[in-house]
């Protein structure tokens, strides 16, 4: 998003639908995909420079000051300020291990089981906003495992 920030050219925001947002794209067929592509929504240069400026803070781990550019009103961003808190939910902190794999351990302990794919499908239900792939997910349950050894 830095980068895009500087770009002189058009870019495009496409975003799938609410209905959609649990898998985001990787579910939709080649139709549905055409659709969301021409619903795309041309990005302002203001647009481009929060979203290049979030990047930053992100980069910097500034999550304050992240919170706070989210918290104004950015009514042609409105998935900002839920972003933005879902990485601060995500920050480890004492002896929490943060939001997602606190949900991991979580759906574990609630299905008791360590079954990857069982614990990975009722995870993206329940996280989606973390638009994590299978991997990712299974890098976590593994550090899990490790952490209670």
């Amino acid at each position: 998003m830095n980068l895009l920030s500087k770009h002189q050219g058009e870019v495009y925001l496409v975003l799938p639908e609410k209905a959609d947002i649990r898998l985001g794209f990787a579910e939709l067929n080649e139709r549905q995909l055409h659709e969301h592509f021409r619903d795309a929504r041309l990005l302002s240069k203001n647009e481009r420079s929060i979203l290049g400026n979030l990047w930053t803070l992100y980069q910097l781990q500034h999550i304050d000051e992240a919170l706070t550019l989210a918290k104004q009103d950015h009514y042609e961003l409105p998935f900002l300020l839920e972003a933005v808190q879902a990485w601060k939910d995500a920050i480890p902190h004492g002896g929490y291990p943060g939001k997602p794999k606190a949900t991991l351990i979580e759906i574990m302990a609630e299905l008791k089981t360590d079954e990857f794919k069982k614990i990975f499908l009722e995870f993206i239900k329940r996280v989606p906003i973390y638009g994590f792939g299978d991997l990712q997910g299974k890098r976590m349950l593994e550090e899990i495992k490790k952490e209670a050894v």
